[in-house]
């Protein structure tokens, strides 16, 4: 992260309230000794483990997809530090600085500023007014013409009980208390079952979950909220262990959501392969400039063409003839593959099958006769 030039920030809260921030120089925020020292310590320590974040992602490439976006593509990172905890919003400006400033205000009013309203603190015990301004998402219902139509709303937020609660760490590191990011994963649990089918069968059906994520109409991709200030927990040799531990963390995370979808979805594993596989396979159909470069990414994955196989033997000579491919199934059968590019019609106006597929089909026909005419020679030679 980026640390030698004075940088100022300007968070505004939806209600126009304003506040600065700094990075280097933050004597140019009027703090008292102490509380400089606080805030600078912070930003420092914040500034080192985005740093060994980034040294451990460029040690793996698989490490970046298991990390949330706060960590993988870091941008500006704002630190608010207050007498009852420290705020650490990732915002989504794309600006390699980490800047801080101290704030007299109390969570309960600084937080909701800061997290656009999304985050609210309330104390033990207490309810949230049911004025206090939260996050609206409205659903909208979109016609085949195009027209638009509102079918409800709803108010979001998360709610945090004060005072903080510690958490149990692993290491000397700061002790975050509330995580949260931008994305609202909705997930839904059912049963697929055929038409008809009684209530009293329903669950005889297939369990199925349909998962969707939602990015809110934020300014940041996560907010954090730290017990208040211990100098031992912020110390700067702690980074690299406390870097380390994150990447774990949201691994595992990935790791169990995997195995519970798997529990649930045996063939869960299978479909995200071929999820990304047909992705990939789609970029290369755009921008493929002759049958050879598809070819050469089907032979790398041959599943695209059958799930199933045993043995595939690509550009196989029948004679005369050449394959693109031969597959072997798992039940002993054979398939023949002859590719043509997508742009070919199969059919011509009346219906009838186009030149290219009359061609296409009439070679598969000519290596199906070659390997006829092959097994009858062979018998008649026994």
């Amino acid at each position: 992260m980026a640390t030698k030039k004075l940088f100022y920030v300007n968070v505004t809260s939806p209600e126009g309230t304003s506040t600065y921030y700094a990075r280097d120089d933050l004597w140019r925020l009027e703090l008292s000794p102490e509380r400089l020292d606080i805030v600078e310590n912070v930003v420092a320590a914040i500034a080192s483990y985005l740093s060994e974040v980034a040294k451990l992602v460029a040690s793996s490439d698989k490490l970046a997809s298991s990390l949330p976006s706060h960590l993988s593509e870091p941008g500006l990172v704002i630190v608010t530090c207050t007498p009852e905890g420290i705020i650490v919003r990732y915002d989504k400006q794309q600006i390699d600085e980490v800047v801080g400033t101290w704030s007299d205000s109390d969570l309960k009013t600084i937080v909701p500023h800061i997290s656009e309203n999304y985050v609210h603190c309330i104390a033990s015990g207490e309810e949230l007014d049911a004025n206090t301004p939260m996050l609206e998402l409205r659903s909208v219902i979109v016609d085949s013409d195009g027209q638009s139509r509102e079918i409800g709303g709803v108010k979001t937020g998360l709610i945090v009980e004060l005072p903080l609660r510690e958490r149990p760490t692993l290491m000397n590191r700061p002790n975050r208390s509330v995580q949260v990011s931008d994305t609202l994963m909705i997930e839904m649990h059912g049963v697929a079952v055929d038409t008809g089918t009684p209530e009293k069968d329903w669950d005889k059906g297939q369990p199925f979950i349909a998962k969707s994520s939602v990015r809110l109409p934020l300014k940041w991709n996560a907010l954090e909220i730290y017990l208040p200030y211990q100098s031992e927990s912020w110390e700067l040799d702690q980074t690299p262990q406390w870097a380390l531990q994150e990447i774990l963390l949201f691994q595992s995370i990935r790791n169990l959501d995997e195995v519970r979808n798997h529990a649930i979805d045996p063939l869960f594993t299978a479909r995200n392969h071929f999820i990304q596989l047909l992705s990939e396979f789609d970029e290369v159909l755009e921008s493929a400039e002759n049958e050879e470069q598809i070819q050469v990414f089907l032979t790398s994955h041959p599943e695209l063409l059958e799930p199933a196989f045993k043995k595939v033997w690509p550009k196989f000579t029948l004679g005369p003839y050449v394959t693109d491919y031969v597959f072997e199934g798992a039940m002993g059968d054979y398939l023949l593959v002859e590719l043509e590019h997508s742009s070919k019609q199969l059919f011509i106006k009346n219906g009838n099958q186009s030149a290219p597929l009359t061609q296409a089909i009439g070679q598969t026909v000519d290596w199906v006769r070659f390997i006829e005419d092959l097994v009858r020679i062979q018998s008649d030679s026994w």
